[in-house]
Parts: structure tokens; sequence; C-alpha cells
């Protein structure tokens, strides 16, 4: 027996498409919220600190750290939150912020929150009323991100058929074909291209189908969350700024997903389609040989079966199929030919 060599589609040309296709969602969610956090912490007010700082303290001794506080929340290298002063997203404090956090403002660090913890009562009250606004600021910053979300999931997410999603199409489908006409010794090329539109039109339908079932489901769950993190769990602007990124991460994964699955799809209907035509009807079902393998499909390993008569692939729902036209099947058909 027989077979013909596996097609496989290079993984560079698949993983560009699936990147560009995540890119239209993630830019279309998240891109006007990471320029809301990436503002600059609203710092204090710079005479109401000096001065409010100066009269307590003796001039010609704390001076230079009064600089370093002043400089450090103007350049947004710190912030205050709920009796805490934390370092910006990222960072950690330096040597001289942290003295003078403790000398200045008597700062006690919290290894937990990896913050300042400061007794507003000790502070002098223009000061303590400085410090206060940052609340509303942050609040101010919350409520503009929630309107965003807002008016994101009354929108319609933007359609894929774009350049640079066509060009990686385009990649794709000229090696899923060039590759396909070497597996099969056939010259496919110029009788394929006629449904290369038609296939592109369906990926591009598929793939914002489903990016849009997800985009309904996930967007309310982050507004809901938002307000919840940050004003009654009292969550840190820098820690809802990593749970937002934990988010940008979980949807450009679920959309490279979604178009790998619809490009494993087109690549089993095309392979079969072509083969089918050409007389090779035959295979035999391997599977991905992991732990990740379905029982079912572990089951059918190693059999032969037909294009043409498929066995079935979902015991619960009886419906039938050839290898990778079930959701995430990653099992590929070993096609029985007759040459040499």
């Amino acid at each position: 027996m027989k077979f013909a060599k596996e097609v496989k589609p290079n993984k560079k040309i698949i993983e560009k498409l699936a990147e560009e296709c995540a890119n239209i969602y993630t830019d279309f969610v998240f891109k006007d919220i990471f320029k809301i956090l990436d503002e600059k912490p609203v710092p204090l007010q710079n005479k109401k600190l000096v001065n409010a700082i100066q009269d307590e303290l003796d001039e010609d001794v704390y001076d230079n750290y009064v600089q370093i506080i002043r400089e450090a929340l103007y350049s947004g290298k710190i912030y205050y939150r709920d009796g805490n002063i934390f370092p910006r997203a990222g960072d950690k404090f330096g040597l001289k912020i942290s003295k003078a956090i403790k000398i200045l403002l008597k700062g006690k660090y919290n290894p937990k929150k990896k913050s300042y913890k400061i007794d507003l009562r000790k502070i002098n009250a223009t000061l303590r009323a400085d410090i206060a606004t940052i609340y509303d600021k942050i609040k101010d910053k919350v409520d503009r991100i929630q309107a965003v979300l807002q008016t994101k999931e009354t929108e319609e997410v933007p359609t894929f058929n774009t350049e640079k999603v066509n060009k990686a199409f385009d990649d794709f489908y000229d090696d899923l074909q060039k590759k396909t006409s070497q597996s099969l010794k056939l010259d496919i090329n110029q009788y394929s291209e006629e449904n290369k539109e038609r296939i592109r039109e369906e990926f591009i339908e598929t793939n914002r189908y489903y990016v849009v079932k997800f985009d309904n489901s996930r967007l309310p769950k982050i507004r809901e969350n938002l307000t919840k993190l940050i004003l009654e769990e009292n969550m840190s602007i820098d820690e809802f700024y990593k749970y937002i990124k934990y988010e940008f991460g979980l949807s450009k994964r679920r959309c490279q997903f979604i178009a790998r699955q619809e490009t494993r799809l087109i690549k089993a209907e095309f392979v079969q389609k072509k083969a089918t035509e050409n007389g090779m009807d035959e295979y035999i079902w391997e599977t991905a040989h992991d732990e990740r393998v379905r029982s079912w499909h572990r089951h059918l390993d190693g059999k032969k079966f037909r294009f043409s008569d498929p066995p079935i692939i979902d015991p619960r729902t009886k419906r039938r199929g050839n290898p990778a036209q079930f959701y995430n099947c990653r099992c590929v058909p070993k096609i029985i030919v007759s040459w040499d």
C-alpha cells in the first residue's frame, strides 16, 4: 500500500495570517483602552506639594528629597492610590525614591502590594487634599475606559477583508496549492484559481462570525469587572493594566486559534476535493498520536476509509466526517495512491 506525502502548509505563513486576523480585532477593542492606560498618572500639584512639605520640614535638610518626590510624581514614576504610593507599571522603586518616601511621607513598605503605605492624617492638610484628587482622576480614567467598551459593544467588528489579511491569505493559498500539487502529483494551479476568491470570502466571513460571537460574550464581562476590580476591590491602576493585558492576550490567542482552525479546514477540504477529483478516494486515518487526541478519533486511527463514505467522528451527534473536519481536529488522511 502506497501513500501520498502529507500536505503540510508552511507554519510561518499560517501564523502570519492568524496574526493579521487577530490584530484587526485587538486594535478594534484595545487600542483606545491602552491609550488611556498609558497616560501618565496625574501627579500632585507642584507648588502645593512643595509648600506643604516645606512648611513642616527643614528646607535645607530635606530639599533634595523634596525634588526627588516632585520629579517622580511629575514624571509618572510614582502615583498615589488608596493610602499607598505605587511605582509606575512594570517599574520598581529606586533607592532614592524609597528613601524620600520614608522620610517625607513616613511611608511603610508593603511587600505584598509592592507599595508604600502612608497615613494621610500625618500629612499636611494641603498635601492631603492634593492626594485625594488622585482617586478622582483614576475614577475618571476608569469611566472613560468603560465608555470605550460600551461603544465597542454597539459597534460592528471591522471587516477582515483588509490588504494585509488578503496578502497573508494569498500566501497561504498559494503555498497550499503548491504543496497539494506536489503531494498528489497533479498540476492543479490552473483550475483551482477560480475557487480562490470563494474560499477567501468564506474564510473572512467565518473568521468574523466566530470573532463577533467571542466579542459579544467577552466585552460585557470586561466592562462588568472594571468597576469591581478598581473601585470595590482596591485594585491599583497597575494591576488593572495587567488585567487588561491578560484580556488582550486572551482575545488575541482566541482570534489566532479561530484563524488556524479555518486554515486547517480549508486544507482538509481542498486536499480531499483534489484527491477525489483524480480518483484517490481511500485513505488511512492518522491521529497526532498524543494525549490531546479525542478518544473516538484514537479509535479511528490506522483504519481505512473513503472520502465519499466518511466514518462517525462524533458519537454523541452521530456526525460523519473526514480528518480535520471536526472542531480543533488535528488528524490527517494518509491518501492511498496507485502510482510509484
